[in-house]
């Protein structure tokens, strides 16, 4: 082999090492790239992910504040109203036993326990009645009784609230009850009639 030979083998055989680490080079950079280009997408994801997991959360936060803020501004609501419905229920006793005023009380009278009864208490308008059925009593008035009568025992043993009032307080979470499911049910109604 001549020197020429020698040469150009020489050189030859450096070319191709030199394109083999050239290649494998390129074959690193691409390997790096790939996985700088993957790292940094899994990152990019795990950051979105993260991103909508605390949205998320946020949101039911909000939505669960919102419920709640809703809840109680319902029940003041409620409230409220249960209120004016209790005033209106009282008006209107008032309004219907104007007519039956008397017989109203001996009825409500004649139901107490056939006891000695020593203090009497009735809405100012059925005092004089109520000196008549009670005649050995000590007879009170109370404007807040509308109707119906309280009796009580000489040694305050026993007290017996009979009156309309009284009646309607126990009667009040069942009636207001009633009412208010009747009026949601009514606006159920109206409310699928106007998006029909």
């Amino acid at each position: 082999m001549s020197r020429t030979q020698l040469k150009e083998s020489l050189r030859e055989k450096g070319e191709t090492r030199g394109r083999a680490i050239w290649e494998e080079a390129e074959q690193k950079a691409n390997r790096y790239r790939l996985e700088a280009e993957a790292h940094y997408r899994n990152r990019q994801q795990q950051r979105e992910s993260e991103c909508k997991a605390d949205l998320t959360q946020e949101l039911e936060q909000l939505v669960s504040r919102a419920e709640k803020k809703l809840q109680r501004i319902r029940l003041q609501s409620e409230e409220i109203f249960s209120q004016r419905l209790w005033q209106l229920a009282c008006k209107q006793l008032v309004a219907l036993l104007a007519a039956e005023r008397d017989r109203s009380l001996q009825s409500l009278a004649a139901e107490l326990p056939g006891l000695s009864w020593a203090q009497i208490t009735v809405h100012p308008h059925d005092r004089q009645q109520a000196e008549k059925l009670f005649a050995g009593a000590l007879i009170d008035t109370d404007p807040a009784l509308i109707g119906g009568l309280i009796a009580v025992t000489a040694d305050n043993a026993i007290a017996v609230d009979n009156s309309l009032v009284k009646r309607l307080t126990q009667l009040w979470p069942q009636l207001c009850g009633n009412i208010l499911d009747a009026l949601e049910t009514l606006q159920e109604g109206e409310d699928a009639q106007t998006s029909a």
